[in-house]
């Protein structure tokens, strides 16, 4: 382990100006800091600022090169590498991390605090638009070519670590960023393939990635605009399809953010996400035909506004709506500004983690019970508690 400690390099790339690189606080000896990056106006004091050539490759792409298969300054000098998403800032030592999560394994990472299968957690990045419906599709269809099981789990690629020298962590990196390039750009539907394909077994960390002791996770820098509303007909929880999931660009008439689509099935509940925008205030909502009911569901309240804070906000529509009927939707909208803005993602913030936290006890206590009832068909299947029962039977 000495050797490895004067061998660790912390890594994290910023393509475009997607995100703040944020100082490291405390500086380790033994551990070095490299930040990759095409923009030539970042600089730093505490990293070492490297420029990178955009190799062909889009922003994100490029950022997920560097991720997946590091950099050769990387590969010569140093035995681990740790990445970390630019979000990242470390509370407390990474050496230490590096002991205690990769002593005796080859790749660490964390498991995912929220899902567990590839499936759903493309059906999120649809829904908080990660990537596009035809990438996403797409990836799925093929992964059922390929026979992918999708039972591998699912991780949090926020952080991990790696002895980037193994053989088998250089295959399913290089398995993994070819995935990426032709189809999803969302490397955590693509990681549990590499995995799969190349057989890496994973040392999981079984923490949640947004709140641990480790190290805290900022705010992306980068804002979005209010550009196109996702409508699913009927309940996307049971039956999801994405013959029923339509995407609509918006035009914009009287302040008002306005889509028509034609209803694909007969249904009873279309769900529509109207934005993913965080802090976005809701102001008015209409739909026709005006017999349906609409329902706002998982708003958040600020200052007596209704506001929208993720992907996970939703406008219920329900009434008896027929195949190839014609459909409105108009919702008007106002962000947030100034001092508010920065007030509102602070609390939508804290409030994610708090439901984070929740998760992951509830994924323990579940892991609890499951091993007590495992624990107590050892004990029922046990010769000599057959005989018992059997006797007190007989003896009643």
């Amino acid at each position: 382990m000495d050797k490895m400690r004067k061998k660790i390099c912390v890594y994290t790339c910023i393509t475009g100006d997607y995100d703040d690189l944020h100082e490291i606080e405390k500086p380790e000896d033994g551990v070095d800091y490299y930040c990759f990056t095409n923009n030539k106006d970042l600089k730093s004091k505490t990293w070492k600022i490297v420029q990178i050539k955009n190799c062909g490759l889009d922003n994100q792409r490029l950022s997920r090169k560097i991720k997946m298969l590091g950099e050769p300054l990387i590969m010569k000098n140093y035995e681990v590498s740790v990445w970390m998403d630019a979000s990242v800032v470390w509370n407390m030592s990474v050496i230490d991390f590096v002991d205690k999560y990769l002593s005796d394994g080859a790749f660490a990472a964390f498991v995912h605090s929220q899902r567990s299968s590839v499936r759903n957690e493309a059906i999120a990045c649809l829904r908080l638009r990660k990537d596009s419906k035809e990438k996403i599709e797409e990836t799925l269809r093929f992964l059922d070519s390929e026979g992918f099981r999708d039972d591998m789990g699912l991780f949090e690629m926020t952080v991990f670590v790696k002895k980037h020298h193994d053989k088998l962590v250089q295959k399913t990196m290089e398995v993994w960023f070819e995935t990426l390039q032709r189809y999803s750009k969302r490397d955590q539907l693509s990681f549990p393939y590499a995995i799969w394909k190349t057989g890496l077994q994973i040392k999981p960390i079984m923490l949640s990635v947004w709140d641990n002791e480790w190290f805290v996770t900022k705010k992306h820098s980068g804002r979005g605009v209010v550009k196109d509303c996702h409508l699913f007909y009927g309940d996307s929880d049971s039956s999801f399809s994405f013959d029923k999931y339509h995407v609509v660009n918006y035009t914009k008439k009287d302040g008002y953010y306005i889509i028509s689509d034609i209803v694909p099935v007969d249904t009873k509940r279309i769900e529509v996400n109207p934005t993913n925008l965080v802090g976005t205030n809701f102001v008015d909502v209409k739909f026709s035909p005006k017999e349906a009911e609409i329902e706002l569901v998982g708003l958040f309240n600020y200052k007596n506004r209704r506001v929208f804070c993720g992907g996970c906000n939703t406008v219920i529509i329900t009434g008896n709506l027929k195949r190839g009927q014609k459909i409105e939707f108009a919702i008007k909208l106002h962000g947030l500004e100034g001092s508010e803005i920065v007030d509102f993602m602070e609390q939508a913030w804290q409030k994610e983690i708090r439901i984070a936290q929740e998760n992951s006890q509830l994924k323990a206590r579940i892991v609890q019970l499951e091993s007590a009832e495992q624990r107590l068909n050892e004990i029922r299947s046990n010769k000599l508690w057959k005989i018992a029962s059997k006797t007190k039977r007989l003896l009643r």
